[in-house]
């Protein structure tokens, strides 16, 4: 598939990868069917919506990434996932849309308007990777309506990358080069994927505001806010 030319190396090799294994799970779950005597057209596109999704998942988490680097803006985030969802749909009912008994599914994509076909579009986006996709999404938005201004203090050449930056408990800052350690935004979306829950839902377990929990994941925030944060961290090492 051909992508962004703003994606490196790393990151087409990721959303490959995904696709290769969502292939080889859907091939796999497909021929399944076909041996248990099932495989009717809506088993077959309930395994293909899936397929799609593993897929759309990983783009999706790659090119947030250049948001958070200030590479893509929000709304250009959103216009590459929804051309990329576009895309793989066409490709996965191009070369897989067919029940067990050969016989080809409804067409995906529209003739008329050229998109997805709007019941298939309502249920990629009623499922949960769609609903990560979009916590990660309000989340660079956050971080580019209050962009951290540090290239003067650190006094960094004009068009350097910026380190990232880790609140520690006593209010300092120190770059994950010199902490040796993952970011406090890293370390709250590990906690959040490994507990499967919303950013939401992840601040009012941590006890402060939505607005206050994006500030901290963003590497600013008040002290009592931080720290807060970091003893929800800390409570889950402990119970590991």
């Amino acid at each position: 598939m051909e992508y962004p030319r703003e994606f490196s190396t790393e990151a087409e090799a990721k959303v490959e990868g995904a696709r290769i294994r969502a292939e080889k799970q859907f091939d796999g779950l497909k021929n399944g069917l076909d041996l248990m005597g099932h495989g009717s057209p809506s088993d077959v596109e309930g395994l293909l919506r899936k397929y799609i999704l593993a897929v759309l998942a990983a783009f999706a988490h790659e090119a947030c990434e250049l948001g958070r680097q200030g590479t893509w803006k929000v709304t250009r985030i959103d216009a590459e996932v929804d051309e990329f969802l576009r895309r793989i749909t066409l490709r996965a009912y191009s070369e897989r849309g067919y029940d067990t008994n050969g016989r080809r599914l409804s067409e995906a994509i529209s003739h008329i308007s050229g998109g997805i076909r709007e019941d298939l579009r309502k249920q990629f986006r009623q499922s949960l990777e769609w609903s990560r996709y979009q916590d990660e999404l309000l989340e660079i938005t956050e971080v580019q309506a209050h962009p951290v201004s540090v290239a003067i203090q650190q006094k960094r050449p004009v068009g350097a990358p910026a380190p990232r930056v880790q609140p520690q408990p006593d209010g300092e800052v120190a770059t994950a080069a010199t902490a040796g350690a993952k970011t406090i935004g890293e370390r709250l979306d590990d906690a959040r994927l490994n507990a499967d829950i919303s950013h939401e839902e992840q601040a009012a377990r941590i006890g402060i505001s939505r607005s206050a929990y994006f500030e901290v994941k963003a590497g600013r925030g008040g002290r009592k806010s931080r720290r807060s944060t970091e003893k929800y961290l800390k409570g889950l090492a402990t119970n590991k």
